[in-house]
């Protein structure tokens, strides 16, 4: 992970850490649909 922001960042950090997390969030929905599971019995 990064390093803390000089204070005074805290609109930039919070807008940082929202880009990842939606980057995160995509690359697990795309994995999500590869995810072969068993059929139910």
């Amino acid at each position: 992970m990064m390093g803390q922001l000089p204070p005074g960042n805290e609109k930039l950090a919070m807008q940082m850490h929202g880009e990842t997390m939606k980057a995160m969030g995509d690359i697990m929905l795309k994995y999500a649909d590869r995810i072969q599971t068993p059929p139910s019995k």
